[in-house]
């Protein structure tokens, strides 16, 4: 067996500082040299290739690392007192103080027995109190080294012991080499506990706690006030006699104004005059202003920029363009352009005119019920109906088309409802515009039973500044045609 050598320190010395020498040189000595010539108290050694030379002052503590060479290179340190530097030559000389050398190593010992290691997930539950039951798993694995004991291996068990309070419940299962704690909190309960479990192995006992604690939501504080609002203004916007707020208690706003340039919070509320203008003598002696921090600042550049941009909306034109520099949507001197879009709950009021091809899931127009006896006239402007229904008359019903010239394309629907006992005077008769062609088949035939049918090959007939009558209980479309009207759904008898 070697030897180990200690060596304590007996003092320190106060405002001095202890340093490690950092050279050039190896410093690897027989025992002997270290103990008899180097460490020998009191003994003054120069000790040259001190590279940090510059860190050292006299007084200080040097510490000098080496080797033993014939004790198997063991470290040794070798405290020295700094009596002297010579900073060129990289040389300190110290007086000896003491050496502290490393032990020997020692012969190998006997192979030690493997280690038992316990690993239990999780050890510390965080329970949120709740208005449900709440449930835990804690699972408890043994090892032997590296390897996991089954339950009953080596004399493995577990034990638990709990401070029983309300509310709160254990209990163990075994489930191959895991042991589980199924633990239950009851709803609205707030435990505060720990289970001690006894684990024990071959003859060693080991205890460990599982802790339980509760957290649980705080009441809701009060609502708190609304703070003041942001008003960033142009001070030449702010007529005198405007009262600035500086967002003092009580107060709506916070006041931010541009002026010369650079933008000031009001912090101080006051009215405004011709000559207490941010940076005015008024102001400097009443402190009225401040400059804006940055938040301020930016906030003031940002709403200002929105503000003028709205400002401007009436007067400016307003272009929306897709990646490829195409207007999508624009509004120029009076007139909105719209290319594309999605559009819903669209309402179109007026004489509108839609162009291309229209795509619907369903399209249907409205009813107007027209009032039986008497004359209505068309008015797609203003009454803009596509069918037109006269129910149960008891009089001759005129329907006057518009004008033929206005509406190319136009159709309208006329349905008159009429009971088998009504009489045929009561029908619904239809005319043109005055002097608007009006072109009709005669294409009713009356055979056996008084049964109309509809006569094939038959010529239109120009009933212009004339009427024609309608069939009861028939669907009649008229559609205007190159200027002209022309029926063509339903039955006439040319009367």
């Amino acid at each position: 067996m070697g030897v180990s050598v200690t060596r304590i320190v007996k003092f320190i010395r106060k405002g001095k500082g202890v340093i490690v020498a950092q050279s050039r040189n190896v410093y690897n000595y027989t025992y002997k040299e270290w103990t008899q010539f180097y460490g020998l108290s009191g003994r003054s050694v120069n000790w040259d290739g001190i590279i940090n030379v510059s860190d050292f002052s006299v007084g200080d503590t040097m510490v000098i690392n080496g080797t033993v060479s014939d004790k198997k290179s063991i470290t040794i340190s070798l405290y020295a007192k700094v009596t002297s530097i010579d900073t060129n030559r990289a040389i300190i000389t110290a007086q000896s103080l003491y050496y502290i050398a490393s032990g020997e190593n020692g012969e190998d010992g006997n192979d030690g027995v493997d280690a038992i290691t316990i690993d239990i997930s999780p050890e510390n539950i965080l329970h949120k109190k709740a208005t449900t039951k709440s449930t835990y798993k804690v699972n408890i694995k043994v090892y032997r080294g590296d390897t996991a004991l089954s339950y009953g291996d080596d004399g493995f068990s577990c034990s638990g012991l709990a401070t029983m309070v309300s509310g709160f419940s254990y209990k163990g299962s075994l489930s191959g080499n895991v042991y589980t704690y199924d633990i239950s909190i009851e709803a609205n309960k707030a435990p505060n506990t720990s289970i001690r479990v006894t684990i024990k192995v071959g003859n060693k006992i080991f205890t460990r706690n599982i802790k339980i604690n509760t957290v649980a939501d705080g009441q809701p504080g009060a609502k708190g006030d609304r703070g003041p609002a942001l008003r960033p203004q142009a001070w030449n916007d702010c007529a005198v006699g405007y009262v600035f707020q500086s967002g003092a208690s009580g107060e709506e706003y916070k006041d931010v104004v541009l002026y010369g340039g650079s933008y000031y919070s009001c912090i101080k509320s006051h009215t405004k005059t011709a000559s207490n203008n941010p940076g005015s003598a008024t102001d400097t002696n009443s402190g009225l202003w401040k400059l804006a921090d940055n938040f301020e600042m930016v906030a003031t550049k940002i709403l200002l920029t929105q503000y003028a941009l709205v400002k401007n909306l009436g007067v400016e034109a307003i272009d929306m363009k897709d990646a490829n520099g195409n207007i999508i949507f624009q509004a120029k001197d009076g007139n909105v352009t719209c290319n594309s879009g999605t559009f819903k709950n669209i309402t179109v009021k007026g004489n509108s005119s839609f162009e291309g091809s229209v795509k619907a899931n369903m399209f249907y127009g409205t009813v107007r019920k027209v009032t039986p006896g008497s004359t209505y006239t068309i008015d797609p402007v203003n009454e803009p109906y596509n069918f037109y229904y006269v129910e149960n008359p008891t009089k001759r019903t005129f329907i006057v088309l518009p004008k033929a010239a206005n509406y190319d394309g136009l159709e309208i629907n006329i349905f008159t409802k009429m009971p088998p006992s009504s009489s045929l005077s009561y029908r619904t008769i239809v005319k043109a515009q005055d002097n608007d062609d009006f072109y009709v088949k005669q294409n009713a035939a009356i055979v056996s039973s008084n049964i109309a049918v509809e006569k094939i090959n038959v010529e239109y007939t120009n009933f212009k500044n004339d009427v024609v009558t309608t069939a009861p209980n028939a669907y009649i479309r008229f559609k205007c045609i190159g200027g002209a009207w022309y029926a063509i759904s339903g039955q006439f008898t040319g009367e």
